[in-house]
């Protein structure tokens, strides 16, 4: 995991805070707060808009990710690994 961690850091923009170690969206919250806060200070309009991507991930295209991995040039065993633990999974909410 340590491996893929590493290789993510260089993959995944800078301001990205969910999914990182050391990081998270409570980081972000904490930075539109202060935003926020210093737009009414200074009487400056903002505008902004979230998005609930809470079922982003139930969509992914599984050979797309290998593929991407593999063009990241991650190890493949751990590649096979990861394939093999999503090997004809289901699940229903």
């Amino acid at each position: 995991m340590k491996r893929i961690e590493r290789k993510l850091e260089y993959e995944i923009h800078e301001i990205q805070a969910g999914f990182r170690r050391g990081r998270g969206t409570r980081d972000h919250i904490f930075n539109m707060r202060n935003i926020f806060k210093k737009c009414r200070e200074y009487n400056v309009d903002l505008h902004s808009c979230c998005v609930d991507y809470t079922k982003a991930f139930d969509n992914v295209q599984h050979q797309k990710l290998w593929n991407k991995m593999k063009d990241m040039r991650l190890p493949s065993h751990l590649i096979h690994l990861i394939e093999t633990l999503y090997y004809e999974q289901q699940a229903v909410v």
